[in-house]
């Protein structure tokens, strides 16, 4: 009878600290969608994978950000292209942009897939940007050009003047 009480016991605990852990899944789901919705948050980039290499953890920090009306991004680039790039630094992904689309797709799993559509500030670039953002934090961005290789990031959400030092 005192081992039936003990395993009772166990699962009570553990149906607890599920459901405590279910409420903070969801807390962290709205803050989210309240931060892509209003277009104002960094995806914060921690590896990069492009055509022709490996998956490379980044060693400084590298983000997008979408505060509204502006795309400031700042990724590094590994590939080739067939056009200049419009900055000093010869990195195609090291722009500040107010020429973008900006939709947002929501599927059934709770994903949030944002696309945007981006022209370079001199307009010799066009690029399509996807992010998908998990239950949490977690993002994964794509970034295609006619012109360009593709490169992929993987990340995290963060909010526009949050910690800085934060890292996952």
């Amino acid at each position: 009878m005192k081992k039936y009480l003990f395993i009772l016991f166990a699962v009570l605990i553990g149906a607890t600290s599920a459901t405590a852990q279910s409420a903070d899944d969801i807390l962290v789901q709205q803050a989210v969608n309240q931060l892509i919705t209003k277009k104002t948050f960094l995806f914060v980039a921690q590896r990069v994978v492009g055509t022709r290499v490996s998956q490379s953890i980044l060693q400084s920090k590298r983000e997008l950000t979408i505060n509204k009306d502006t795309l400031i991004v700042n990724l590094p680039y590994i590939g080739k292209g067939a056009s200049a790039s419009d900055n000093d630094l010869g990195n195609p992904l090291s722009f500040t942009s107010h020429d973008f689309t900006y939709d947002i797709e929501f599927t059934k799993k709770g994903n949030k897939i944002i696309t945007m559509d981006v022209k370079s500030p001199n307009g010799n670039d066009r690029f399509k940007f996807m992010l998908t953002i998990g239950n949490d934090i977690n993002a994964q961005l794509s970034i295609t050009s006619a012109t360009r290789s593709p490169m992929n990031f993987s990340g995290f959400i963060q909010e526009v003047g949050a910690l800085e030092n934060f890292e996952e």
